[in-house]
């Protein structure tokens, strides 16, 4: 009995593209017409082994839905993650600091993917960490300033956006009452 187990745990560890052969194959026997049955001279058989086919078929129903339904839930949670991670990053962006949009906007206006800043600045080291840009090498060319590239997401969101990293306007003229 342990080895009618073990071969249909094995039979279920099967890719899908089999399990759907065997699925078919079954359906097909299970639901044809006794004359084709006797016509193929497999009726016999049949009537030996028809309520194992049928168990087939419906085990393999159930596996090939169970894979359909997980793969698309799969596809849709990985899209979901995919939305979320890139409204976070966008807001990040709407979100930036003066310092930051001045870092950003070198790339933007220079039509430059990489440029050298230092390791050591605060505005630096949150735009890597959010990953807005990254530091392309590990070796200096003297001091402590690094070669970083922006990220293509955010090269192209801020292309389409440029006012996110525009200069602030001086506003010390404007007098409050």
């Amino acid at each position: 009995m342990i080895d009618v187990w073990s071969q249909i745990l094995d039979w279920l560890k099967q890719p899908p593209r089999i399990i759907a052969a065997i699925t078919i194959a079954a359906g097909i026997i299970a639901l044809a017409p006794n004359a084709l049955l006797t016509s193929l001279k497999i009726d016999a058989a049949v009537a030996v082994i028809g309520p194992y086919i049928g168990i087939t078929f419906i085990l393999g129903c159930s596996l090939l839905l169970t894979s359909v339904v997980a793969t698309v839930y799969s596809a849709v949670h990985t899209k979901y993650l995919h939305m979320r991670v890139a409204a976070i990053r966008n807001k990040y962006l709407h979100d930036l600091t003066v310092a930051e949009k001045s870092i950003l906007r070198y790339y933007i206006s220079q039509g430059t993917k990489t440029q050298r800043l230092p390791v050591e600045c605060g505005e630096v080291q949150g735009l890597e960490v959010s990953r807005i840009i990254a530091r392309v090498s590990t070796i200096s060319r003297g001091g402590t300033e690094f070669d970083y590239n922006i990220q293509p997401w955010a090269w192209k969101y801020l292309q389409q956006n440029q006012h996110l990293i525009e200069a602030p306007r001086d506003r010390s003229h404007i007098t409050h009452n």
